[in-house]
């Protein structure tokens, strides 16, 4: 883990993210992979489309007048693999850490002052 956050700050780095932001994703990279690996290894049923099936009946049961949305959106809640999931967070990190490229963070977003 620590090898690939080594990879990811020196591409961070050299593509001019700044150095608190490059710090705090490879905080963010290794909690999101190992939190994504947990998971994987709790997984209460033996097949994925089944404990999918049972999450989208769950959130289907709940009710819609306290719930609407989550109820509205089941489907789409338990929708994809879990590759397709881990591969979509790692593409919202991506897009977000991008975003520092032209908006470094300011004081009032409340970084820490580094000396």
């Amino acid at each position: 883990m620590l090898q690939g956050v080594e990879r990811m700050l020196a591409s961070l780095r050299s593509a001019g993210i700044p150095d608190q932001v490059a710090a705090f994703a490879g905080d963010l990279g290794s909690l999101y992979v190992a939190a994504f690996a947990h998971e994987q290894d709790v997984t209460p049923v033996a097949e994925p489309g089944d404990f999918a099936a049972q999450a989208e009946a769950w959130l289907k049961s709940l009710p819609p007048e306290d719930f609407p949305n989550t109820v509205a959106l089941a489907d789409q809640v338990v929708a994809g693999s879990s590759y397709d999931r881990f591969e979509w967070g790692l593409d919202v990190l991506i897009r977000g850490l991008a975003s520092y490229l032209t908006s470094p963070p300011t004081p009032e977003a409340h970084w820490p002052a580094t000396g």
